[in-house]
């Protein structure tokens, strides 16, 4: 199995420690294979569908009054409906292109290898916790990126923290909670 990075606290590691600790564990794990890559999404999935309630309740809670009708449609089902879009078509990304060699170098021929990039970081603003994470999330998975997940403290998002460190276990990630944006915004 991959290397895993626990998630850890902004007290245990600053920032550049867990981005050093994340490329570390990239560089561990260059190539997935798409059985592994599947794992992970599916993971994602079914636990973002076990959760579906809390994330529910949390989002009611961030915004004060939200019913759960409103969260189910508008937050977990385009995640559920992006990671079966990327599950369908993971196969196909991750073949070779053919490009042209030109004329010089015939017979050659030339192919495009696509790779992950490493560590992405997240950053997730408080006012749409589940899907400005969960995307971005899930098209970091799909090519088997590390991750390091940068969380505004002004959510209440506790379930969906939860969810991310289940993740812990299939692949690499840290988390980190930061304050950004200005003072004097909404949720300060």
């Amino acid at each position: 199995m991959d290397t895993t990075v626990t998630p850890a606290s902004p007290d245990k590691f600053s920032l550049p420690e867990q981005l050093h600790r994340l490329s570390q564990a990239s560089q561990a794990t260059p190539m997935p294979d798409l059985a592994s890559r599947r794992a992970r999404l599916d993971a994602l999935k079914q636990g973002l569908l076990r959760h579906k309630q809390a994330l529910c309740q949390a989002l009611a809670r961030d915004y004060g009054q939200r019913s759960d009708y409103d969260s189910l449609i508008a937050d977990v089902l385009p995640c559920v409906m992006q990671i079966n879009y990327t599950l369908k078509r993971l196969k196909g990304w991750m073949k070779p292109e053919r490009r042209h060699s030109g004329l010089l170098l015939a017979p050659a021929r030339v192919e495009v290898h696509y790779q992950p990039l490493g560590v992405v970081g997240i950053m997730v603003p408080w006012n749409f916790p589940v899907m400005l994470s969960l995307g971005p999330l899930i098209g970091a998975l799909a090519p088997s990126c590390t991750i390091l997940y940068l969380e505004d403290v002004r959510s209440e998002i506790g379930p969906l923290a939860k969810l991310l460190a289940l993740l812990g276990g299939i692949a690499p990630l840290a988390m980190s909670r930061l304050r950004f944006g200005r003072r004097g915004s909404a949720g300060d």
